[in-house]
């Protein structure tokens, strides 16, 4: 496979997935901001809103930087080995478990 069949699936990738991060932050950022809110009225918290709102943004610009390339290149791995990848994702989960 050349590098001009990757090109558009790199790049209908890297849309995708930094669109997935953005909705999900969004749909949890409603019921984050309700719990903040009741956080704050009964003085469990004392971080204000533009504190909150900043902190919610670099988590999600961290979760955007390190979690689009590596779901980039679970994506390749799929694409390179169609009939191994689960094979693969096995082999990983399983290292990953004793990492921990």
């Amino acid at each position: 496979m050349g590098t001009a069949c990757l090109e558009p699936a790199l790049g209908a990738g890297l849309v995708f997935f930094v669109a997935y991060f953005v909705i999900t932050a969004l749909a949890g950022g409603v019921i984050d901001a309700i719990s903040n809110h009741y956080e704050r009225a009964y003085g469990i918290s004392v971080q204000g809103w533009g504190s909150w709102m900043g902190d919610e943004a670099k988590a999600l610009g961290l979760t955007v930087l390190f979690g689009v390339p590596v779901l980039l290149l679970f994506n390749w791995m799929v694409r390179r080995w169609r009939r191994y990848w689960l094979g693969i994702w096995w082999s990983l989960c399983r290292f990953w478990s004793f990492r921990c």
